[in-house]
């Protein structure tokens, strides 16, 4: 019966570390974000570091509005990436 009891404990241990990771990877949809000229955030995914090309994004559950001025390139921890595409997380 102890041995039920221990299994129990840990497989709840296990679930609840999933439904944090889970969760904990929606929380940021994205992998950097950036100030364009216009003043505006644009949040960006790396799609090919090797290529260093990204793709807009939205950010944490979030939608932009209005005009955004999406750059053809961004820089980010002194690498420049290709905006290459428009997606969603």
């Amino acid at each position: 019966m102890k041995k039920l009891r221990s299994f129990q404990k840990l497989i709840f241990l296990l679930t609840i570390a999933f439904v944090f990771a889970v969760f904990n990877q929606n929380a940021f949809a994205y992998d950097f974000y950036a100030v364009n000229d216009d003043g505006k955030t644009i949040y960006y995914n790396i799609t090919l570091s090797a290529n260093h090309t990204v793709k807009v994004t939205s950010y944490s559950y979030g939608y932009y509005s209005g005009n955004v001025v999406i750059p053809s390139s961004v820089t980010y921890n002194e690498t420049n990436y290709s905006v290459t595409s428009i997606g969603y997380r």
